[in-house]
């Protein structure tokens, strides 16, 4: 398992190691916080945009495993690029709305999800801000034109929009 941030020793648990690692990794989470505030949240909570590289889609290709299974990649963990290179079957257990969605974790107004064809339309997403920059739509793009191959995604929670997100040709009735 790969993990950008670790609390002690376990086997099998990929972290990165030394003091240099170590502030990589803390390097990554202080300028994802500070990005998602400059373009559209002032929470560090709410959105990722998942620009910094982590060269770990590299690292995955090259591990002896069959299938990859991504859980949580937000707030810089891996880039949007990083992930789109990943060789091996993805199946992405998802907690919430980002992968279906632009730069968002959650829809927030439910009435509105439910009606709505495009996640990224919904709710809080869907007002406009008075921001020069629309977060949404630019990693909704980064997303689609970066995630080419197939992804299985799982969705444990019972979200009406799972199964009709932007990326599908299809919307939800529920």
């Amino acid at each position: 398992m790969l993990v950008r941030v670790t609390q002690g020793d376990t086997e099998g648990v990929l972290a990165p190691t030394g003091r240099m690692g170590r502030w990589v990794s803390e390097f990554r989470d202080k300028t994802g916080a500070a990005l998602q505030r400059l373009f559209g949240s002032n929470d560090g909570n709410t959105l990722s945009l998942n620009v910094l590289p982590s060269f770990w889609a590299g690292k995955i290709n090259g591990l002896d495993i069959d299938v990859v299974n991504l859980q949580w990649v937000g707030q810089e963990t891996m880039s949007i690029g990083d992930i789109g290179n990943i060789e091996k079957p993805v199946v992405w257990t998802s907690q919430d709305l980002w992968p279906l969605s632009g730069a968002k974790h959650y829809a927030y107004s439910y009435a509105d999800a439910r009606t709505s064809p495009n996640i990224s339309d919904s709710g809080a997403d869907s007002q406009k801000s008075d921001k020069w920059f629309d977060a949404e739509q630019w990693v909704l793009g980064r997303k689609k034109r970066k995630w080419q191959r197939n992804i299985s995604i799982i969705c444990p929670s019972r979200w009406p929009l799972c199964a009709a997100g932007p990326f599908s040709n299809t919307s939800s009735s529920n």
